[in-house]
């Protein structure tokens, strides 16, 4: 049941926004019929799988032989756990015209799980990092720089410490990437309230890609987009 939730939560977030079109397929904007709403929840399920390749991919690159047999056997044996699991949420539903949607939304979860557990950042600064604190729902996935690689993006708050004084900042992470911001004060470059929430809009500059928005629910939200000039993210402020 935890699985058919999150596929409700989802297909609200795409269906009550009227600006996704150009980063899901045209049936997630209306889902009017029962079809379309599987054929959209399959849609992010093939982005996740697609994710856990790619990460797989990754981390098999840089083993030796041995630890690639190791990973490749903790990994077909995952993936028969997966389907498992996921058949006997799909039965759980017996008889309904959207029991696709049970077994559709546990693989979706259950694989994006697998490719954050897989993934290993690195480049973060660990000596000021101290725990990120995320919501909910504060995690996409998405090819957010226009290179055809899906990336984690979440937003959470982190307590930092650089001399001994500790404050909390927003900090938002894109694969191995990152961005803080303050919370607090009228400063332009900081955040008004620390309850933040994620989303994914149209990038207008870059229809085949999406970009984020920041939003903490008090002052004006945060855009976030790739700028291929400067080959980094960039963000402003509306």
């Amino acid at each position: 049941m935890r699985y058919w939730l999150s596929v409700l939560v989802l297909t609200f977030a795409i269906s009550s926004s009227a600006d996704t079109s150009g980063l899901e397929p045209d049936v997630c904007v209306t889902q009017a019929t029962t079809v379309e709403m599987i054929q959209c929840a399959d849609w992010h399920y093939k982005q996740a799988d697609r994710w856990l390749n790619q990460v797989y991919k990754n981390q098999s690159k840089y083993k030796d032989a041995p630890a690639k047999k190791l990973l490749r056997d903790a990994q077909r044996a995952w993936i028969k756990f997966r389907d498992a699991e996921c058949q006997s949420q799909r039965d759980a539903g017996r008889g309904g015209t959207i029991v696709p949607l049970f077994e559709i939304g546990c693989l979706t979860s259950m694989t994006e799980n697998r490719a954050r557990a897989l993934s290993t950042p690195q480049g973060f600064e660990d000596h000021v990092r101290v725990q990120m604190l995320e919501k909910p729902g504060s995690s996409i996935i998405g090819n957010f720089k226009c290179d055809g690689q899906i990336r984690d993006a979440h937003i959470g708050l982190v307590a930092i410490s650089p001399t001994h004084e500790t404050f909390v900042r927003a900090r938002l992470e894109i694969g191995n990437e990152s961005l803080e911001w303050q919370i607090g004060g009228d400063r332009q470059d900081a955040f008004c309230g620390s309850d933040l929430t994620l989303s994914a809009i149209p990038n207008p500059e870059r229809p085949m890609c999406p970009a984020l928005k920041i939003d903490d629910g008090m002052c004006d939200a945060f855009f976030m987009g790739w700028d291929d000039a400067k080959k980094a993210f960039t963000w402003t402020r509306n």
